[in-house]
């Protein structure tokens, strides 16, 4: 059996201000699940292979390195989650 691939991802439609959600995508025995995080970010701060924000993002408030630091730990959790089943 085939280990579960969890990642974060930046899908949707755009909103009038540019921005999408970012979810958190999990595939498992053919199926896939997305859950939705708090967070709203543009493309163009979007680093899809490093799963995380640019250092130079406008988040409205937040520094790239505390929206960061929650995907990492929000990982974390789904990884434990994973490896207690």
């Amino acid at each position: 059996m085939r280990p579960p691939v969890i990642t974060i991802v930046l899908r949707g439609y755009n909103d009038r201000f540019g921005f999408q959600k970012l979810y958190l995508r999990y595939a498992w025995r053919y199926r896939t699940n997305y859950l939705v995080l708090p967070w709203k970010l543009r493309a163009k701060d979007w680093d899809a292979a490093g799963q995380s924000v640019k250092s130079r993002a406008i988040l409205g408030g937040e520094t790239a390195i505390i929206v960061n630091n929650h995907l990492r730990t929000t990982l974390t959790k789904a990884y434990s989650i994973v490896a207690d089943m």
